[in-house]
Formats: C-alpha cells, structure tokens, sequence
C-alpha cells in the first residue's frame, strides 16, 4: 500500500485475520483507521523503507493470483487520458488508479 489513507483503509478492509499491511509509501497527512478491526482481526501494520526486485515480483504474484485485490482499483484510464487520470488520483475520490498503455 502507498500513503494515502484510503488506500490503508481499502487495504485493510480486505486483509484477512492474523494479515500484514505493508505500506510503502509516506503520507504527510494522517491517516485514519479502525483501531478495533486492528484490534478484533489481529492485524499487522509495518512500514518499509527499502525493498528488493523478489519482494516486487511476490507482490504483482499475489495481486494476479487474488481476486480481492481488484476492489482496490477505483478508476481506469487509458494512457492518452493520463492527466485526467492523475486529477482524478490527486482528488482524493479515488483509491486506485490505474493507466493503461
């Protein structure tokens, strides 16, 4: 997960009992959540500086193989509509873009 906290939100929405979120990225806004999900469903929230080529590769195996992923991506754009699509990202009305080429 990267910053945003309706991207933590989505994510942790979805993670299962006993789950890790890993956020990668930084927000410079707080980011809102359920203490008691995190409490009652035991789940993990750990930061991330650094990362290696395997953990990407694990990551993109485990979001084609997991259905429950697709409920992240909110928006879809094709590539000539890339600034349309960033102004939707900056928004804040968007979990997840995606730009496809």
């Amino acid at each position: 997960a990267v910053g945003m906290g309706e991207v933590v939100r989505a994510c942790l929405s979805i993670l299962r009992r006993g789950g890790t979120l890993l956020c990668y990225g930084v927000s410079e806004k707080p980011i809102e959540f359920s203490w008691n999900a995190m409490v009652f469903r035991q789940l993990r929230l750990q930061g991330v500086f650094a990362h290696t080529r395997a953990s990407f590769r694990r990551a993109l195996s485990v979001l084609a193989t997991d259905g429950r992923f697709g409920r992240l991506v909110t928006h879809s754009f094709p590539l000539r509509e890339f600034g349309r699509a960033m102004e939707t990202a900056m928004s804040g009305e968007a979990v997840k873009v995606v730009i496809e080429p």
